[in-house]
């Protein structure tokens, strides 16, 4: 996913509100003025916690809000737990939190200092949320799509859920070899004498397999309150388009359930509606609504964002290639068509690109193709950390 587009997406958690979102007027929600700092974070009891920090940009400025990075977080229970500084985490844009294994039964807060300014939660109940009664997908032929659904039962104390959940996926190398073929620009022979710890018979490749994690970054929540049954039918969790690299090989989500408050609930309807009528995730908010992390400590005023806190249910869905019926578009890992020449210098070989084809031989040249660095490095597009409950032997 694009850098910009990830960005977008992840300042969803960002914005604030904590009334009911029927309180709240289209015009207020359209004329209102921006706050100077966002903190939204979860914690969640038996899973990863995480809080997202930004500073907002001049809507006139072509990058729409600014990660915070050097913020000190800190998770604070009334048990004595105390997780120490969090470091942030470039990848996801957050500072996460494991907390796997923390009390249940004590109650938590987040701490954060930015700028000589404390900013702290209340501390917060992690009420136990209900078990995943089922996750599954349809195949959806009009927007050549997966769609992930959830169903769930709900309690006599639970009546608001959301949810988040985690990807992991496989990504494979196309071309299965280790080598650039490059000298100062020039094409070189391949020598299996060079690469000794090549698999000579099958081209061993150590960068053949990686995997890719990423965190969902959609609001979702739901209540049923206003239902005749406390029941969670086939509600949609995502929509992912079949053609999308998650999808070349084994995918895997694994969805966290969490019940909230009703002011919690509230603020993230708001939330919506807010980019529902503006198209915008960084449209101006009704001054007056705040969240629950206050300013204890310095000049600074009360930032915008929520903390909520739950003991999580999750359930694990995997997603074989082969199974998928609908059609899909690879993306080409190859440069189409003659663009090199292999007596003359070509800088592409040095920013990695890999010359390949069935027998490298100088007067084969419209056999051979020109692959994208990623084609035969998995690690230039992922990483070798592979879950350790991944279900098959590659490594």
């Amino acid at each position: 996913m694009d850098k910009r587009i990830t960005l977008i997406l992840l300042t969803i958690v960002a914005l604030s509100s904590c009334i009911d979102e029927y309180e709240i007027s289209d015009e207020q929600l359209l004329n209102s003025g921006l706050n100077s700092l966002y903190i939204d974070g979860r914690i969640l009891v038996g899973a990863m916690s995480y809080v997202y920090i930004e500073e907002p940009i001049s809507l006139n400025s072509p990058d729409l809000a600014k990660f915070v990075e050097n913020a000190t977080v800190t998770l604070i229970g009334d048990n004595g737990y105390d997780s120490g500084a969090i470091t942030y985490d470039k990848d996801s844009y957050r500072y996460d939190i494991d907390t796997y294994d923390i009390d249940p039964n004590a109650k938590y807060k987040i701490i954060v200092n930015h700028n000589g300014n404390t900013y702290e939660s209340e501390y917060l109940v992690s009420n136990p949320a209900p078990e995943i009664k089922n996750l599954y997908y349809t195949q959806d032929q009009l927007s050549n799509s997966l769609i992930f659904y959830v169903d769930a039962d709900g309690t006599d104390s639970s009546h608001n859920f959301m949810w988040t959940y985690d990807e992991d996926f496989e990504v494979h190398a196309t071309v299965n070899m280790l080598y650039t073929m490059h000298d100062t620009g020039y094409i070189l022979r391949y020598d299996p004498e060079a690469f000794p710890e090549l698999d000579k018979e099958n081209g061993y490749n150590p960068y053949l397999y990686c995997w890719s994690h990423h965190n969902s970054t959609e609001i979702d929540v739901y209540s049923t309150a206003n239902l005749t049954e406390n029941v969670v039918k086939m509600h949609e969790v995502t929509r992912i388009n079949v053609s999308s690299s998650r999808f070349n090989h084994l995918y895997c989500m694994t969805l966290y359930q969490s019940v909230i408050s009703d002011e919690a609930y509230s603020y993230y309807s708001t939330m919506k509606k807010l980019v529902e009528l503006t198209g915008s995730l960084f449209s101006p908010m009704p001054s007056d609504v705040k969240g629950n992390i206050h300013c204890t400590k310095g000049s600074g005023s009360d930032p915008r964002g929520y903390i909520t806190a739950s003991q999580v249910s999750s359930k694990r869905l995997f997603v074989d290639n082969k199974d998928i019926k609908l059609k899909r578009t690879i993306e080409r890992d190859y440069m189409p068509g003659s663009l090199f020449k292999l007596d003359s210098p070509d800088p592409r070989f040095g920013w990695g690109y890999v010359l390949w084809g069935p027998k490298l031989t100088d007067n084969e040249e419209n056999k051979l193709r020109l692959y994208y660095p990623w084609a035969c490095n998995c690690q230039k597009v992922s990483t070798k950390i592979k879950p350790d409950w991944w279900p098959n032997d590659l490594e």
